[in-house]
């Protein structure tokens, strides 16, 4: 097994989809498969510049055969966002735990409880 640190990863990850963009051949769903299951390891800019990336590519071509490889690159280009989703409402959730917990300690404070 190959280890590479998270960094490197994203990095390898960008320039390996930017290779494969615009490509008729099995490459773009190969390394697609390769990075899908490591979406959470990527960074959050790594994260967008693929995204980017994407909405590039759609706005822009190629995405080499229009019924073999563009399927692939919108169901890529959706899953890159909804892992962007779910980082939103994950920090969205954590910031609403510690908001209600500095504000419980607050009031409790305000009372003159000493455990809080």
């Amino acid at each position: 097994m190959i280890k590479i640190a998270e960094e490197l990863f994203g990095t390898l990850a960008i320039c390996a989809i930017r290779y494969c963009q615009g490509r008729m051949t099995y490459m773009p769903d190969w390394v697609r498969g390769i990075v899908r299951p490591h979406l959470r390891e990527l960074t959050d800019k790594d994260l967008a510049v693929l995204i980017n990336d994407c909405e590039d590519q759609r706005i822009h071509g190629p995405y080499g055969d229009e019924k073999i490889d563009k399927p692939g690159w919108i169901k890529w280009e959706q899953e890159l966002k909804s892992e962007r989703s779910r980082r939103i409402r994950a920090e969205a959730e954590e910031d609403r735990f510690i908001a209600a917990g500095i504000g419980q300690a607050f009031n409790s404070d305000e009372r003159g409880d000493a455990n809080g």
